[in-house]
């Protein structure tokens, strides 16, 4: 069965999920529509480690998006289109328009429950490669990405495109079957310069899971995956073994623990040794906890993702975001990634990085929908090849309209 087939057939599963999710009666449907202007100033956007090439530079961006849902008893679904206007007046090549689109859907009956995660972009890699601290939860849920590189040049651009069905089956009172699709796309406008490759990354994962207690949840089950760079040099299959743990008190507060052993058979011809074998492993532990002011999200773990650098990495990352309100109109978010990056496989260390990125926000809201909000960004990077390590100190000031939104805050907890 040829890549191209199973896309098509996971697409058209997509659309068919989309369209029966509209199908019910009783619905509430909103837009909540919002636009951001705002100004930055950068001493070292590129992250150049060689001394005296750092140059400062400032951008002017404007984003718009629409936040577009409807719920019905069965169904819910969320679709958040988003357009980002760019002009950095000292960078020549920077595209001006990045575009993203995110979609969350699910479908419930008496046994089943499906659901599908997507996410399509397009940006040039002045941003897509850069990485960001936060963690969005203002939207739609989006499949996990790890696909920043840190690899930050002008005058190229990342289309990417993103797509996580799956399907839960109840064969007894308190154990389900379950079945996930992952699909993961990424191109390149420009591949010359060897720092990228295009690739293709497909998994499927079978998880039985057991209700042990009400608000608790084992699971377990295999799964494959396969990796491919477009220019053929990288091909990485793998399988392993899953096994999860989730924890779900309230709306309010979740928890999860999933670890998996994968082995891995890596084959690339630009090396001496053209194929390898590898067993590995990943875990994660990442969860929320919203109060009636505030929201903690949380991740820590070890994770095998596709890079665009032409194989599989391994991150080992934590994420922290903490977002309080401290007046009707006055609320501030702090939020910190750091890990390392490694190549799997092959001797090749030239990319394996050391990394950081943090920001502060502080945000008051002029009227009920108008707020400006001032924050500071910092990002570190260490590649082992370089001797030096490069950082970067950004200010930002931002002024943004955000529709009113329907939908319940207690659920939401503060953005």
């Amino acid at each position: 069965m040829s890549l191209s087939f199973r896309s098509s057939t996971i697409v058209a599963a997509a659309l068919l999920l989309a369209a029966a999710s509209t199908r019910e009666a009783a619905a509430q449907s909103y837009v909540v529509p919002s636009v951001e202007l705002s100004s930055e100033y950068h001493t070292n956007r590129e992250l150049t480690a060689v001394p005296g090439q750092a140059d400062p530079t400032t951008g002017y961006i404007a984003t718009a998006q629409a936040l577009i849902g409807k719920r019905t008893p069965r169904s819910q679904t969320e679709l958040r289109p988003r357009v980002r206007f760019q002009e950095y007046p000292d960078r020549n090549g920077v595209d001006p328009v990045d575009m993203f689109l995110d979609l969350q859907s699910t479908y419930s009956t008496l046994r089943s429950n499906y659901s599908l995660l997507a996410s399509a972009s397009r940006q040039d890699t002045f941003n897509a490669e850069f990485g960001a601290a936060g963690i969005d939860t203002s939207g739609p849920e989006t499949p996990a990405s790890y696909g920043d590189t840190g690899i930050v040049f002008i005058g190229n651009t990342r289309t990417e495109f993103n797509l996580e069905p799956s399907m839960d089956r109840e064969i007894s009172e308190r154990t389900n079957l379950g079945l996930t699709v992952g699909y993961d796309k990424v191109h390149y406008q420009d591949t010359a310069t060897d720092t990228r490759e295009d690739y293709s990354n497909i998994s499927l994962q079978t998880l039985l899971k057991h209700q042990y207690r009400p608000l608790t949840q084992f699971e377990i089950g295999p799964y494959v995956s396969r990796f491919k760079s477009a220019e053929g040099t990288n091909r990485t299959r793998s399988a392993g073994l899953t096994l999860g743990w989730n924890h779900e008190v309230s709306e309010i507060s979740h928890t999860e623990i999933k670890t998996s052993m994968e082995r891995m058979k890596i084959n690339d011809p630009t090396f001496s040794s053209t194929e390898q074998t590898q067993t590995t492993w990943s875990a994660e532990f990442k969860g929320y906890r919203k109060g009636r002011v505030s929201r903690l999200d949380y991740g820590v773990g070890r994770y095998l993702a596709a890079s665009g650098i032409g194989s599989k990495v391994r991150r080992d990352e934590l994420r922290l975001q903490y977002v309080r309100q401290l007046s009707p109109r006055f609320d501030y978010r702090g939020a910190i990634r750091a890990g390392t990056e490694q190549r799997l496989g092959f001797t090749d260390n030239a990319r394996d990085r050391n990394y950081v990125r943090s920001e502060l926000f502080v945000r008051w809201f002029m009227t009920r929908t108008m707020y400006v909000s001032a924050g500071y960004r910092y990002s570190w990077q260490k590649y082992k090849i370089f001797a030096n390590d490069a950082d970067d100190n950004a200010a930002l000031v931002v002024f943004g309209f955000s529709g009113f939104d329907v939908r319940r805050s207690a659920v939401r907890g503060p953005r």
